[in-house]
Formats: structure tokens, C-alpha cells, sequence
């Protein structure tokens, strides 16, 4: 079995990121950085990532790059 975080402690973390990028100031200013803010739910981001992993995993092995 994976690791899982405190559910409680993510929740509120979560929370507080997306009230920050809520924020029309903090918004602009992360577009401006070139940042590309969502706001997923923690299981989103996951999906998200796994989802990455697993397109860039063909696309290394398409290339014939090996696992070190």
C-alpha cells in the first residue's frame, strides 16, 4: 500500500493554494511568471501526473532509452 497523506492536512492545504490563486493579484502574477494556475483537487493533480509518467515512459522508450 502507497503512502497517503494526512487527508485532513492536504484538504486545508489545497484550500489555501486555491484561495491564493484566487486572488486577481496572485492569479496575474503567476500568468505572468509563465505559470499556468488550475487549481486541481489533489486526486486531479495525481491523475494528472500518473497520466505524464506514463506518456513520457513511451516516448523514452520510443527513443530506446533505458530505466536507471
Amino acid at each position: 500500500m502507497r503512502y497517503q497523506p494526512a487527508c485532513a492536512a492536504l484538504q486545508k492545504t489545497n484550500k489555501n493554494i486555491w484561495l491564493c490563486i484566487s486572488d486577481a493579484k496572485n492569479y496575474q502574477s503567476l500568468i505572468d511568471g509563465g505559470a499556468q494556475p488550475v487549481g486541481n483537487t489533489p486526486a486531479e493533480h495525481a491523475a494528472l501526473i500518473k497520466s505524464e509518467i506514463a506518456k513520457r515512459k513511451k516516448v523514452a522508450q520510443a527513443a530506446g532509452h533505458q530505466p536507471q
